[in-house]
């Protein structure tokens, strides 16, 4: 029952957008929202753990409803290191801290202007906080070091009235974990 409400509530919340639809006039700026997982949804034991992120991305629209936008953005994600006595695996933590700007280039909108299709290249800079900045975890010495890495963030996105289906493949090639990450999520757009 509370799947169908909350199922419900998108609907409603989809269809009163769809009746203002999201028009993207010269100068109009907008507000994002925005959640997802990172590198898919595997939540298996003695694996690499998906992690999440989140995002608040503000813009302005230009005339040919393209937008120049800056953004926020906090990841975590536990890479698997070892396996305990039980099997389990033991996690080392990796926050991302991001600052980003990129240009929103609009591919395709529908006739009613509800549906969009945006590519959105992006480039910034974000701060890696390995094992909390920890040089020691469990017995072991953590060799990765914390640091400020660039990054280049190509990215899709898909609007659908005010919410927004986004995927993002991020590229920052001094990082000692791993050098590409993958964004899977939703945000909600507000315009002004």
């Amino acid at each position: 029952m509370r799947a169908k409400a909350i199922t419900l509530l998108i609907i409603m919340a989809m269809l009163q957008q769809a009746a203002t639809a999201q028009i993207h006039i010269k100068g109009t700026r907008f507000l994002d929202l925005a959640a997802g997982f990172v590198d898919g949804t595997n939540f298996s034991p003695g694996e690499d753990q998906s992690g999440f992120w989140a995002g608040v991305t503000t813009g302005k629209y230009d005339r040919n409803e393209n937008a120049l936008r800056f953004s926020l953005e906090f990841r975590q994600k536990y890479y698997a290191y070892n396996l305990d006595t039980l099997g389990k695996a033991k996690t080392l933590p990796v926050r991302h801290y991001g600052l980003t700007t990129g240009y929103q280039f609009k591919l395709f909108k529908s006739r009613d202007r509800v549906l969009y299709v945006n590519l959105v290249p992006a480039a910034g800079v974000l701060y890696e906080s390995i094992n909390n900045n920890v040089s020691i975890i469990d017995e072991f010495k953590v060799n990765n070091k914390s640091r400020f890495l660039l990054t280049v963030n190509p990215a899709v996105e898909i609007e659908i009235g005010a919410f927004v289906i986004q995927c993002r493949q991020i590229w920052h090639p001094k990082s000692t974990i791993k050098p590409f990450t993958t964004e899977l999520g939703f945000s909600y757009r507000i315009n002004r």
